[in-house]
C-alpha cells in the first residue's frame, strides 16, 4: 500500500487521464440522467448542449450547471492527486523559487504579458482565417454565463492551470528528459492541444484552424518552461493570469 503513496510521476499521469476523461464524464452522465428524468429533457440534448449552443435556453442552463459541477468535481480530485504524486518534483522547484524569489517574480510578470499578447495574436489569426469558436471555448463561456460561476472560476482559472502545467510541462518533460527538449516540447504541446479539442468543430479545415491557438499556446508555455530553467511555478502563474483575464472579459 505504501508504494501507491510514494511520489510517482506516472501515478500523476494515470490519475490525470483517469479522472479527466472517466470521472468527469461519469459525473456528467449521472447528473444529466437525473435531470432528464425530473425535467423531461432529452438526455442527449443535455450532453450535446455543453458543446452546441443551438439547443434551447432551458437546456443550455441545465447543461452548463451539469458540466460546471462535474468539472469542479474532477478538478478538485485532480488538484489532490496530481500534486500529491508530483510532490518531490514540485518541492525542488519551490526551493529554487524561494532562493531566487525576485528573479522569478520578474520573469513571471514579463512572460505573462508576452503570453497574453501572443494568445491574442493567435486568436486574431484564427478569426482572420474565419474559424468558428472552438467547442471547448463555447462550453466554458456557457458554464460561466449559465452554470455555477464560482465553481467554474475555481476549475478553469485556478485548478485547471495548476494541474495542466504539472502534467503537460513538468511531468511530460521529465518523462522525455533523456531526449532533446524539442521532443517533449512538441509532444506536450500536441497533447495540450488535443485535450482542448472535442467533438465536431465544423469540418476538418475549421478544426485545423481552431488547433492553431491551442497548439501555439502549448508551444509558448513549453518554451517559457524551458526559459525558466524548467521551473514549473512561473508557467503556472502565467497560465492562471491568462485564464483570469479571459474570465474577466467573459463576465463583463
Amino acid at each position: 500500500m505504501r508504494n501507491y503513496l510514494k511520489s510517482n510521476m506516472y501515478g500523476a499521469l494515470i490519475s490525470y487521464f483517469l479522472i479527466m476523461f472517466l470521472v468527469a464524464s461519469l459525473v456528467a452522465a449521472i447528473l444529466a440522467s437525473i435531470i432528464s428524468n425530473f425535467y423531461d429533457i432529452p438526455y442527449i440534448d443535455l450532453i450535446n448542449a455543453s458543446t452546441k449552443l443551438s439547443i434551447d435556453e432551458r437546456t443550455n442552463v441545465f447543461s452548463a450547471k451539469i458540466f460546471s459541477f462535474s468539472s469542479f468535481v474532477s478538478y478538485t480530485m485532480l488538484i489532490i492527486f496530481v500534486p500529491f504524486y508530483s510532490r518531490d518534483l514540485l518541492l525542488l522547484d519551490y526551493k529554487e523559487v524561494k532562493v531566487n524569489k525576485w528573479k522569478y517574480i520578474i520573469i513571471t510578470l514579463i512572460m505573462a504579458a508576452l503570453f497574453y499578447g501572443f494568445s491574442e495574436l493567435l486568436e486574431e489569426i484564427a478569426i482572420w482565417l474565419k474559424a468558428s469558436d472552438s467547442q471547448n471555448q463555447e462550453s466554458i463561456v456557457n458554464m460561466f454565463n449559465n452554470g455555477y460561476l464560482i465553481l467554474t472560476f475555481i476549475s478553469v482559472v485556478i485548478f485547471g492551470p495548476i494541474v495542466e502545467e504539472i502534467v503537460y510541462r513538468k511531468i511530460i518533460f521529465k518523462v522525455f528528459e533523456k531526449y532533446k527538449n524539442i521532443i517533449p516540447l512538441i509532444f506536450s504541446s500536441v497533447l495540450f492541444m488535443l485535450a482542448h479539442m472535442s467533438g465536431d468543430n465544423g469540418g476538418f479545415v475549421n478544426w485545423l484552424i481552431i488547433c492553431i491557438p491551442y497548439l501555439g499556446s502549448g508551444l509558448a508555455l513549453g518554451g517559457m518552461y524551458l526559459l525558466s530553467k524548467k521551473n514549473i511555478y512561473p508557467v503556472i502563474i502565467v497560465h492562471i493570469i491568462n485564464n483570469l483575464i479571459s474570465f474577466i472579459l467573459i463576465i463583463t
